[in-house]
């Protein structure tokens, strides 16, 4: 099952739930093949949003590494059971008005 979150209602979601930690990884997203030559795991401890533009920003603690989406149209909670965390997708508004674009966040209480 899921659930849409506006952005701001997403940023609210975050601090309610007490993530300590959100990684980005290319294994998790749509786009990734066994073939791939290049892998990444990111780890963030903070998210912030901005309404105008629509933007989420993941960001570590000392504050130089920084994920951003931008275009951002609304995010997806998969509410089923998972051992990696709580699995987010955020949906983005694509460049060239093909299909929308869709990035996968994990976040941990743990």
């Amino acid at each position: 099952m899921e659930k849409k979150l506006t952005i701001t209602g997403f940023e609210k979601h975050c601090k309610e739930k007490g993530y300590i930690a959100y990684r980005y990884a290319t294994i998790n997203q749509g786009y990734d093949s066994y073939e791939s030559n290049m892998k990444i795991v990111a780890c963030y401890d903070n998210v912030f949003t901005s309404i105008s533009p629509n933007r989420v920003y993941f960001k570590n603690s000392t504050g130089c590494n920084i994920l951003g989406f931008q275009r951002v149209k609304y995010i997806m909670l998969i509410e089923e059971e998972s051992s990696i965390g709580d699995i987010y997708n955020i949906i983005c508004e694509s460049k060239n008005g093909d299909e929308d674009d869709s990035y996968t966040v994990v976040a941990d209480v743990v």
